[in-house]
């Protein structure tokens, strides 16, 4: 199986996500509210970091962290 990307208008959103429907191709939807939260907790964790190399917070170890898990 093959993937492919495409970006395309708003307006024929609709009409290619019915056609991969049509056609039982496996579609992955990425909605603009998806991204803003992705990148808004990539600025959280890039912020995180600069207080930690300020001495302001301590964050957690790798260890720490796959020992929640």
């Amino acid at each position: 199986m093959r993937e492919i990307t495409i970006q395309l208008p708003d307006k024929d959103y609709d009409l290619l996500l019915s056609l991969a429907q049509k056609f039982h191709w496996t579609t992955k939807k990425k909605t603009k509210n998806a991204e803003a939260e992705l990148l808004n907790e990539f600025a959280t964790s890039v912020e995180q970091v600069k207080l930690h190399q300020k001495g302001k917070i301590k964050l957690k170890t790798a260890r720490e962290l796959l020992d929640e898990l």
